[in-house]
């Protein structure tokens, strides 16, 4: 079965069904959402390398255009 790529569960198989691991993974998805769609962004200090990857991506927007609304 193919491992996970995502940060915090690399030794995880794909297939998420714990319920805590699955939370991770939709609130993930619900701030990649909000940082692309509603230039938003959580402003917490353990989020940033996550938006820093998000930032250097093609296109992506600059700091001055978000706003921490998290």
């Amino acid at each position: 079965m193919a491992r996970s790529t995502a940060p915090g569960f690399q030794s995880l198989p794909h297939l998420k069904w714990q319920p805590a691991h699955r939370l991770a993974i939709y609130q993930r998805w619900v701030e990649l959402f909000q940082f692309w769609l509603m230039h938003t962004m959580n402003c917490h200090p353990t989020k940033a390398s996550q938006y820093a990857r998000w930032k250097a991506m093609r296109g992506a927007l600059t700091s001055r255009n978000l706003i921490c609304g998290m």
